[in-house]
């Protein structure tokens, strides 16, 4: 009974793929340190949500993006139940219009549209920010990288 158990669970997990957030590669950055970053006004939830996760992280996060060191341009698709499903993310210098970052990033999926196992693999905006927000940071400050190194000897 419980061999037959685990192969039903080992199937349905082969049926589902968590979310997933891809860093672009792009030139090192070597300019000065950026501190605050602004996110396109018509970003939506998701943008909201990576104003939210940069500002945790220490960053300014100014409404005008004419006095933010960068851009964070967001272009961002959802589903019937307004998750996030997809985003392509752009961190551009302010002053020169450089690529600093960019990232994609593409929600979990599980069973059939709005089942349960579907839900469970999901992610919402906080926890896609979270993801992007990582991302982004290891090209520009690693140091606010959540669970680096350095950061976890300090604790």
């Amino acid at each position: 009974m419980n061999a037959r158990l685990l192969v039903v669970i080992a199937l349905l997990l082969v049926g589902c793929a968590g979310a997933k957030t891809q860093l672009a590669e792009t030139p090192e950055y070597v300019g000065p340190a950026i501190h605050s970053i602004a996110v396109d006004s018509g970003a939506g939830v998701l943008g909201d949500a990576i104003k939210v996760e940069l500002g945790a992280r220490g960053f300014d996060v100014p409404d005008d993006p004419e006095t933010a060191d960068a851009v964070v341009h967001v272009t961002a698709s959802g589903d019937y139940q307004g998750m996030p499903q997809s985003a392509a993310i752009r961190l551009v210098a302010h002053s020169t219009g450089e690529l600093l970052a960019a990232v994609t990033w593409n929600n979990g999926w599980g069973g059939s549209s709005g089942s349960i196992a579907d839900r469970v693999m999901r992610q919402g905006a906080p926890d896609a920010a979270k993801s992007i927000v990582n991302a982004l940071c290891q090209k520009i400050a690693p140091d606010k990288v959540q669970g680096h190194p350095n950061k976890m000897r300090n604790r």
